[in-house]
């Protein structure tokens, strides 16, 4: 398989996806797409917090396939040099070059508070951990283990 020039980025909270997304949109003049943003928009449109949609999201696919079909219309008007900053973002853009960040979970919880604490649209993810944290692998004596 042929690797493009779009770069898809994924991992831990607080690992740096946002940070190393900013950078290399800098470096490289592409553009880029991060599901994060859309998730705040959406919460804030219908005057929600991003935890209260979280929760929503587990009983309603209708907003999982809301997010799919953005990065769908994201790839169709980008098709070349973008950076994807999504956590399925690999999926649907299976030719870009792959980076996974991994992070210590105490860091990542110092990172993210700092986050929100820094940006005040962000002020929901306090509590939004709550909801997204059963979903990453964690590492047992055996190997990375997916819950």
């Amino acid at each position: 398989m042929r690797v493009s020039n779009n770069i898809s980025i994924t991992g831990f909270p607080g690992a740096g996806k946002s940070t190393i997304t900013k950078l290399l949109v800098e470096k490289t003049g592409y553009d880029y797409f991060t599901v994060g943003s859309i998730a705040r928009g959406i919460a804030e449109s219908m005057g929600i917090t991003l935890s209260e949609l979280g929760i929503l999201s587990k009983s309603d696919t209708s907003y999982d396939k809301l997010y799919d079909q953005k990065q769908c219309e994201f790839l169709a008007e980008n098709p070349n040099n973008f950076i994807f900053d999504s956590r399925l973002g690999f999926f649907f853009a299976p030719n870009s070059f792959k980076i996974y960040l991994t992070i210590d979970p105490l860091i990542s919880a110092e990172r993210t508070l700092i986050a929100i604490q820094n940006d005040p649209s962000r002020a929901s993810e306090k509590e939004a951990g709550q909801n997204v944290s059963p979903h990453y692998p964690t590492i047992s004596p055996r190997g990375i283990v997916l819950n």
